[in-house]
């Protein structure tokens, strides 16, 4: 739960660092809450077709491996996710976070 909900508690650091620490503009705060808000909406899309897939997978590749690959999923998102706030880049935060909501 907390690398679900870290984007949120950091939220004013995050934006600092994405934005710079000078006054920042309406609409540079604005953009930073749409990219933020996007953020959830990839850790969550996959959960609207995932449950009917994995059910299947269940049933043919056994819970083990299942847990493992799931897990690890959950792992690579969140170090995609953290190179990607490490390297100021959007994209990589929502390929992470989309990885995330995979696993």
């Amino acid at each position: 739960y907390y690398a679900f909900d870290n984007p949120s508690a950091l939220n004013i650091p995050l934006r600092k660092w994405m934005l710079g620490e000078e006054a920042i503009a309406m609409n540079d705060i604005l953009s930073f809450q749409v990219q933020l808000s996007l953020l959830y909406s990839l850790y969550s899309a996959p959960n609207v077709i995932l449950p009917v897939l994995t059910g299947a997978w269940m049933d043919r590749w056994g819970t083990g491996w299942m847990l493992a690959g799931l897990s690890g999923l959950v792992c690579v998102g969140q170090a995609v996710f953290a190179a990607g706030v490490a390297r100021r880049s959007w994209l990589a935060m929502q390929a992470g976070r989309l990885l995330f909501g995979l696993g």
